[in-house]
């Protein structure tokens, strides 16, 4: 079984990479990852009672019950069977492709947004929406200020109305910056649209100036290295269309590879291959990149972050912990399990 894990974790990393895959294969890796971890937690769990009976810490007799190991049998034959019919419905379908800061979100409710500026003011303890607010108003009565509601999606326009005409009875004189990826949210809000400010996307000239800072960064400011990795390069810029967080994300990319053609060509078809066939943009092509770049260690404890909600405060070492736990990480010569941990933190 450790041998099939092991091929299984490998086919797994293999398919990593895949710029395209069909729903059914989605799925199929997704229930073969599941069952992979299945298996890893049987073994993990075999293996330490086995070292309490060779340490004597219990009696021998707590895990040499035969309706244990027959159970435990079983489920690793109903594992591993699962694995093969998978992985032969897989192999059968790469065998037939080409391989070659606080935000409003879109979850955000109304007493969240007040307890965020209320955490900003003083410590609360408070529960109720109304305390919440009434709170709000004595720590900002008689004051100037600058509110900022950064990626606002959406807003209860009644709770809008109440909330800002609560405040301006007690700050006059005081103003709200708005950020929001949708021009109806803001006038909706109130915002005339000659208070509007649209961001520009970057030109040509500007463009290239802000990814030579970054793709050429090792050249301490000097020009690319060769005409080919100029032609290169602004053909992928090209296609971030003057986004200067695609640009950034795609030159970082590239600026360990600036002896490297093949690599930054590599790159380039990529790039063009998630932007066309996958019809995303260009930012969330950027970022793709940025993650299949990723060795696979990295992937895994990556992904954890996608189960924590947005602006979630998390401790590093319990971060560490948990990946630890989940057998994510192991010790690498002298160092422990946890120093890797605190290694692949940094790395991310």
């Amino acid at each position: 079984m450790k041998t099939r894990l092991d091929l299984t974790k490998a086919l797994l990393a293999d398919t990593e990479n895949l710029k395209s895959k069909k729903e059914i294969v989605k799925a199929s890796l997704s229930s073969l990852r599941e069952l992979v971890y299945e298996a890893d937690n049987i073994l993990t769990d075999c293996l330490i009672r086995d070292e309490y009976q060779n340490d004597g810490s219990c009696s021998s007799l707590t895990f040499q019950k035969p309706l244990f190991w027959y159970q435990t049998g079983k489920k690793l034959k109903d594992i591993n069977a699962k694995m093969e019919a998978m992985e032969r419905s897989l192999g059968a379908y790469l065998k037939a492709q080409d391989l070659s800061n606080h935000g409003v979100s879109q979850n955000s409710s109304e007493e969240r947004i007040m307890r965020s500026m209320l955490e900003q003011l003083e410590p609360i303890s408070l529960s109720d929406e109304s305390q919440i607010m009434h709170k709000i108003n004595q720590a900002l009565e008689g004051k100037t200020c600058l509110i900022f509601m950064d990626d606002v999606w959406r807003m209860n326009l009644p709770w809008w109305d109440k909330f800002c005409s609560s405040l301006q009875k007690v700050i006059g004189g005081s103003s709200c910056v708005i950020t929001t990826r949708n021009e109806e949210v803001a006038t909706d809000m109130g915002v005339d649209k000659s208070q509007i400010h649209q961001p520009k996307t970057l030109n040509k000239d500007e463009s290239w100036l802000l990814f030579s800072k970054f793709a050429f960064a090792r050249c301490r400011g000097k020009r690319c290295p060769d005409a080919q990795f100029d032609k290169e390069g602004r053909e992928i810029l090209d296609k971030c269309g003057g986004l200067p967080l695609a640009i950034k994300t795609v030159a970082a990319l590239l600026a360990p590879k600036t002896n490297s053609l093949v690599q930054w060509n590599e790159i380039n078809k990529n790039f063009h291959e998630l932007i066309v066939e996958g019809k995303i943009s260009s930012v969330m092509a950027s970022l793709q990149l940025s993650y299949d770049e990723l060795p696979t260690h990295l992937k895994q404890c990556l992904l954890c972050f996608s189960i924590y909600p947005e602006d979630f405060e998390m401790h590093a070492e319990q971060l560490v912990h948990w990946w630890v736990g989940e057998g994510l990480i192991q010790g690498k010569g002298s160092k422990t399990a946890k120093e890797m941990g605190f290694e692949y933190l940094s790395d991310l």
